[in-house]
């Protein structure tokens, strides 16, 4: 049987995510709109640009406090399967204030979480490169938005050593427990 060897990083600009929840803290603390929503919903449960832009309020059960990642309409999911997570409670704060501020303006009539007030939406070039300069602007240079979701993996392997738990969050048809979610909650609220 050949040995499989693995490359040791040593550089640590080649390791691209946040490695504290301060820093996590400061990017959401200084996003707004849509951004924010956005930022929120990659480092909470790990979704991906994609799944950000098309994440709408009939992917969320208020009422057992779960959200379906999922392909809808044009939109398809990477591995076009969908999974189902428990929603962190400031991810779920989030977004009943975002529904219940929007019930307010007659103007939007879409259903999706990520729009500019008017009702528009970016689309995946256009959000990569504003929060691209958004993390710059931040003093997180080499940082693109698929490093929330990097930073998400990195927090629950270090504090819960469990790939296999983390493979069943991030990947289709996954349930995780919430206690990730919970401990992200407690350090950013």
């Amino acid at each position: 049987m050949q040995r499989l060897e693995i490359k040791k990083i040593t550089n640590e600009r080649e390791i691209k995510y946040w490695k504290n929840t301060d820093d996590i803290k400061k990017i959401i603390d200084a996003s707004s709109g849509c951004w924010k929503t956005i930022n929120i919903l990659e480092f909470y449960i790990g979704t991906r640009i994609s799944e950000a832009l098309n994440f709408d309020f009939n992917f969320v059960d208020f009422g057992n406090h779960t959200i379906k990642i999922q392909s809808d309409g044009t939109f398809r999911t990477k591995n076009r399967k969908f999974r189902i997570i428990k929603i962190p409670q400031y991810l779920e704060k989030h977004l009943l204030e975002l529904k219940k501020e929007r019930s307010k303006n007659r103007k939007i009539k879409t259903i999706k979480t990520a729009i500019y007030s008017n009702g528009g939406s970016p689309n995946t070039e256009t959000a990569s490169s504003y929060l691209k300069k958004f993390y710059k602007k931040q003093e997180f240079e080499v940082f693109h938005s698929h490093c929330l979701r990097h930073a998400f993996a990195a927090q629950y392997l270090l504090r819960y050593k469990d790939i296999y738990g983390l493979s069943k969050i991030l990947a289709p048809f996954g349930n995780c427990c919430g206690e990730i979610l919970r401990t992200f909650d407690r350090e950013l609220l």
